[in-house]
């Protein structure tokens, strides 16, 4: 009898384990309201605005990056652009207009006195 207990607490655990899983065909739901700074309304704006609504940066916080008009335009100075003006290299003689509003990652941009900053932001 004292055998059977290990098979009889491996079933156990194998039944309830089996009641934890979620069905593969169900779609799963989205964060709740507020959780990471989610908002179903802030999503739909965004989405109205042809942005992407996504978790980004070090803390995972729900923001909307906004394509901008002129992305991928060759730029000299900030005022080329909506957004910045990046640059690949500091050598690099012009830049390109950023893509969308999104801040994060790592990039060098020409500032107010024509000189290239690069930085990291997370």
């Amino acid at each position: 009898m004292l055998q059977r207990i290990p098979d009889l607490c491996g079933l156990a655990l194998l039944v309830a384990a089996t009641g934890c899983i979620a069905p593969q065909d169900e779609p799963q739901p989205g964060p709740p309201e507020g959780e990471f700074g989610h908002s179903e309304t802030s999503k739909a704006e965004c989405e109205a605005k042809k942005g992407t609504y996504a978790r980004r940066g070090m803390l995972g916080s729900y923001t909307c990056a906004v394509p901008y008009p002129d992305a991928g335009k060759a730029c000299t100075k900030p005022s080329d652009c909506e957004g910045q003006c990046r640059v690949e290299s500091p050598q690099d003689e012009f830049g390109k207009c950023q893509a969308n509003s999104n801040p994060f990652g790592c990039y060098s941009y020409i500032n107010e006195e024509d000189q290239v900053v690069a930085i990291c932001v997370d």
